[in-house]
């Protein structure tokens, strides 16, 4: 039990996820697997005008990297300025790309760890000698755009943002690209569904100028939650509910405004115990530092100070894992686990009337039944078939992201002889505190991706 509540006090609070006891072996019926037509239209592209600003450059190792801002449009369709990261390597500013690499990144809460702050999760010394540029946009909510609230997993409004992103810096620099530049879309865990959704709009929603420019070959999604509805679902069935997940897709989706949830607002969802004391989390909020805040004041009660060190490290973007092997980290969690546990505690709900509303979590009230169509509207698992070749990873053990999803994906794209599906079963050693079978599936994801790309690309 100790472990896995120490293992919340990084996903709640130093990697925003969700940590759960699943069941893998749940039929998938269709069902929880429908999808109801879009009552946004982000796609209207009358009127827009593309548009690029370099904010900064640097050369790294003969690197070139820089983070820039790009035009596109937020939840209610007004324009909105983003930014994103690009890189590649210098002796091919010259000589031209032939190809685009997208990489859409996964959940993060602390602003500074956005990838115009940070940069990507690779880099282009990865490609060998391919003349391949890398694009790293960050989501809406962060970066440039942090003021607004992030869409956490509107997969059609986050599409938007990383199709303007990669045009932006096609149509409105200066960089030269073959004539048959392609381009290939990568993602893993909230960047897995970023990235398919993101074919699935250009491939169905763009104009075809449009579409021919990106010229998508293929794509790489890794433990998404392509069914955001059976996600949830399936969270809050679990043993026990980490308030934050569920938290930034109610917030999200009230944000969007779609006109069925005109009439409701994050009160109606969550109780007043909830909101009074957990109301700082969101992706991208302003007051993470208040979450970090909490735990050190916490444990000053009982006479002990977490180490400076740990929260500066954390705020400043350092890899969490990294963060978590110094010793000296180490140490301090395990020989202070009892308070530390009574904290997690608090934002760990075995009783699901203390997180969220009667009202919601009553199916056939009219608010949970138009949230569950909106969530259907973004359910990207049915419903449609790539015209190119799609790989999906997985790992049938993930603790964050269930497997259900890649279940889902897989029935309702059946027939479909584009779609590779790769269930990795392997077992992963577990044995270091804040340790995830998802995370490591990431790893292994990553470099199957990049050996992929290297090999056929």
């Amino acid at each position: 039990m100790k472990r896995n509540l120490l293992q919340f006090l990084l996903v709640a609070f130093l990697s925003s996820l969700v940590l759960f006891s699943c069941n893998n072996n749940a039929s998938v019926k269709e069902k929880d697997n429908e999808v109801v037509a879009s009552e946004k239209d982000y796609f209207n592209y009358a009127g827009f005008e593309f548009s690029f600003t370099q904010k900064s450059t640097g050369t790294l190792n003969s690197i070139v990297h820089s983070s820039y801002e790009y035009k596109t449009i937020d939840q209610n369709g007004a324009e909105i300025t983003c930014s994103g990261w690009y890189e590649y390597k210098l002796d091919n500013e010259l000589a031209g790309f032939d190809l685009i690499i997208v990489d859409c990144h996964g959940t993060i809460m602390d602003k500074t760890s956005c990838p115009s702050e940070k940069g990507a999760s690779f880099d282009a010394s990865y490609f060998g000698s391919k003349k391949v540029m890398i694009i790293a946009p960050d989501y809406l909510g962060y970066g440039s755009s942090s003021g607004a609230v992030h869409p956490y997993c509107v997969a059609e409004l986050n599409a938007r943002n990383i199709i303007d992103s990669v045009l932006s810096i096609k149509l409105k620099t200066g960089y030269k690209f073959s004539e048959n530049c392609k381009t290939l879309i990568m993602g893993y865990s909230q960047g897995g569904q970023t990235s398919l959704a993101t074919y699935k709009c250009i491939q169905d929603c763009i104009p075809a100028e449009y579409k021919s420019e990106l010229n998508v070959q293929k794509v790489y999604s890794g433990a998404g939650p392509y069914n955001l509805l059976a996600t949830m679902d399936e969270y809050l069935s679990s043993d026990s509910v980490i308030a934050p997940f569920i938290y930034f897709v109610v917030k999200a989706y009230l944000s969007v405004n779609y006109d069925s949830l005109k009439e409701y607002d994050i009160n109606d969802f969550f109780t007043s115990e909830f909101l009074n004391n957990h109301n700082q989390f969101a992706p991208s909020s302003p007051n993470m530092r208040e979450s970090i805040d909490a735990l050190n004041y916490s444990m000053s009660l009982n006479g002990v100070k977490v180490p400076e060190g740990l929260i500066e490290a954390y705020l400043d973007g350092a890899d969490l894992i990294t963060i978590m092997k110094n010793p000296e980290y180490q140490q301090f969690i395990l020989a202070n686990s009892d308070t530390v546990v009574k904290f997690i505690e608090y934002y760990t709900y075995s009783d699901i009337t203390k997180l969220v509303t009667p009202q919601f979590l009553d199916p056939s009230s009219k608010m949970t039944k138009a949230f569950k169509e909106v969530l259907k509207q973004n359910n990207i698992a049915a419903g449609w078939k790539p015209e190119i070749p799609v790989y999906i990873y997985h790992h049938v053990k993930d603790d964050m992201v269930p497997f259900k999803n890649f279940e889902m994906l897989k029935k309702g794209m059946k027939g479909c002889n584009e779609i590779i599906f790769d269930k990795d079963e392997q077992e992963f050693d577990l044995e270091e505190p804040f340790d995830f079978v998802h995370r490591h599936a990431g790893a292994v994801f990553y470099q199957r991706v990049i050996e992929d790309i290297n090999e056929n690309f």
